[in-house]
């Protein structure tokens, strides 16, 4: 993977657009560095993007002056605070000019310049995509600056990454909770076993409740697919009962299950890969009809259960977390712990 540029994509942008974008996105101001003060390392240097003519809120990120609209911060609770306070007696306002900007300590400017890619979408004078490590600073400083719906709006972008432990790692770092029993789900109902690397980030406790709890769904696929539970009701005349699209997707999850599968590719993934479309669009041999092919997403939920999986991972740690309350059922990943832009990346087809 660290060969491919996999980016996500851009979402709708969820704030107007100043005044002077309004009618053209060539509106920024390329203003260069005075003249005291060009090419000098001592000094601040002006933003060559984000450095707006019209702006009235200067701020100071990492050796880096950023001139921007002051409305679009007071969508956050920290910054409109910020800008509520009076300034000290006889001293000019903070943040009203180069001298006296607003100084975001901690912030890495690169980080500063992903929020306002986010901030300024028709500045790039179309769509554009950014990669997931730019997705996680976006989300960082939003949930710093307490900047609600830019987080919501990070947070549903990289919930498509395909990878549990990407999403696990995240979870932690930033408490989305609601992300961590589906990622468990996936790598109990993964062919593959944990890697000792998944292990040491998972922690002993956690490893242990999943390993308990990937045997028991494992028991519950070979089980589904022996006739055990519902099976999905193909309307193709053509499918002989012998032959069904619900028995070819148990004979599937049994060779799968029993084979492996190299790397660490979901099941569904490794399910559709022998059942679904070729990538040339033709049907695979022994593969779902077209109608199921279509309704994917219906057939494998149905016939895998996916429900009662997430139960059986409810199951096992409320069941671990009543006789231990030392730790509680999160994925005990460090919260520093977060993959390199080269590792993960999320691709835009998604």
């Amino acid at each position: 993977m660290a060969d491919e540029s996999l980016h996500l994509p851009f979402p709708p942008s969820l704030h107007p657009l100043p005044p002077c974008m309004a009618a053209s996105s060539k509106g920024m101001s390329n203003v260069s560095c005075s003249s005291a003060s060009c090419g000098d390392p001592r000094w601040p240097r002006r933003h060559d993007k984000y450095y707006w003519a019209d702006g009235n809120v200067v701020f100071l990120v990492d050796g880096t002056l950023f001139k921007v609209h002051r409305y679009l911060f007071e969508q956050s609770e920290v910054f409109r605070a910020m800008f509520s306070l009076p300034p000290p007696k006889g001293t000019p306002v903070e943040g009203s000019s180069d001298s006296n900007p607003v100084r975001l300590e901690g912030v890495s400017n690169i980080a500063f310049e992903h929020l306002l890619w986010y901030m300024y979408p028709m500045s790039h004078g179309e769509m554009t995509a950014v990669p997931a490590d730019a997705w996680l600073q976006i989300l960082n400083l939003a949930t710093m600056f307490d900047f609600e719906r830019i987080r919501s709006s990070a947070i549903s972008v990289l919930c498509r990454c395909p990878d549990p432990m990407f999403k696990l790692s995240v979870a932690e770092r930033f408490h989305v909770d609601e992300w961590r029993l589906g990622c468990y789900v996936e790598l109990c109902m993964r062919p593959a076993f944990f890697t000792e690397a998944e292990m040491r980030q998972l922690g002993s406790e956690t490893t242990a409740r999943l390993v308990a709890a990937r045997e028991l769904v494992r028991s519950h696929l070979f089980r589904r697919a022996h006739g055990q539970g519902s099976r999905w009701p193909c309307p193709n005349p053509k499918d002989s009962k012998k032959n069904s699209c619900s028995e070819r997707v148990a004979h599937a999850t049994c060779e799968v299950l029993l084979k492996g599968a190299e790397g660490t590719s979901p099941l569904v993934q490794v399910l559709r890969s022998i059942l679904g479309q070729q990538p040339d669009g033709r049907p695979a041999e022994n593969g779902l009809c077209g109608y199921c092919v279509l309704q994917w997403n219906n057939v494998i939920d149905d016939w895998l259960g996916t429900e009662d999986i997430r139960k059986i991972l409810k199951g096992v740690f409320h069941r671990t977390a009543d006789r231990s309350r030392e730790t509680s059922p999160t994925c005990g990943l460090p919260s520093d712990t977060l993959p390199r832009e080269d590792e993960r990346q999320i691709t835009s087809a998604l």
